[in-house]
């Protein structure tokens, strides 16, 4: 398949793809250079890493119909590549439910996955507040586009969470408030998802300890007296 660079699969996940027995392809290359990442070389290193054959998984896929229930398609940000609607539309035609991972930075190629009925969940990162965006990605940040995929995921009809990795420098209690109110408390869903140092690209983070249980879950009671719907992961 032109322009697709698949750089690994999970041939069957139960935590990926909620409520589903799901597989996972992961897409190289992002533009986001968020130091705490643990996918470094599919960021930094994309054609480096060995290359996974489509068709392979195809017929994994073929061969596996009866169980794997859906797709989740991560990266990286594989609104990226130029072969995505090209994949999409192969797995749909499996009848295969298809979960989308996005940084949320490609709204109108976002809007047209959705209105060519191509997606059927989407999980987008908020990386912390809109004060800390930029220093949370290392790159410059257009705010306006992160803003209209939220608005665009949120009127969709599909089933969507939004979720936050929980940095112990990057969100506090301050940022997961500031997060909330942003997103706003008609959001269905809103997931804390634990940070692990590991394979990081910058590893100045990897002296940074994560946060311990209770306090996850005391990020979780801040959220939620916004929003109703907040898990902890």
């Amino acid at each position: 398949m032109k322009d697709l660079l698949v750089s690994g699969f999970i041939k069957t996940s139960m935590i990926d793809y909620p409520g589903k027995l799901a597989s996972v392809i992961f897409l190289g290359r992002c533009n986001f250079r968020c130091g705490f990442c643990h996918n470094a070389d599919l960021v930094l290193r994309p054609e480096e890493i060995p290359k996974f054959d489509v068709d392979s998984i195809f017929k994994y896929l073929e061969k596996k119909k009866e169980w794997v229930e859906g797709i989740c398609v991560t990266g990286g940000e594989p609104t990226l590549q130029k072969g995505l609607p090209e994949l999409l539309k192969k797995l749909k035609a499996r009848k295969l439910a298809i979960k989308l991972d996005t940084n949320g930075t490609t709204p109108k190629i976002l809007k047209k996955l959705i209105d060519d009925g191509l997606v059927d969940y989407v999980a987008m990162d908020i990386k912390t507040s809109k004060e800390k965006y930029e220093e949370a990605t290392g790159v410059k940040v257009n705010l306006e586009n992160i803003q209209e995929s939220i608005d665009l995921i949120k009127s969709s009809g599909l089933e969507y969470e939004f979720r936050t990795t929980a940095v112990p420098s990057l969100v506090t209690v301050k940022e997961v408030e500031a997060i909330s109110k942003w997103l706003g408390k008609d959001t269905k869903k809103y997931v804390i998802q634990q940070f692990f140092p590991v394979k990081v690209i910058d590893e100045k983070y990897y002296n940074e300890k994560p946060y311990l249980t209770p306090e996850i879950e005391e990020l979780v009671e801040v959220a939620k007296k916004i929003i109703s719907n907040v898990e902890s992961r």
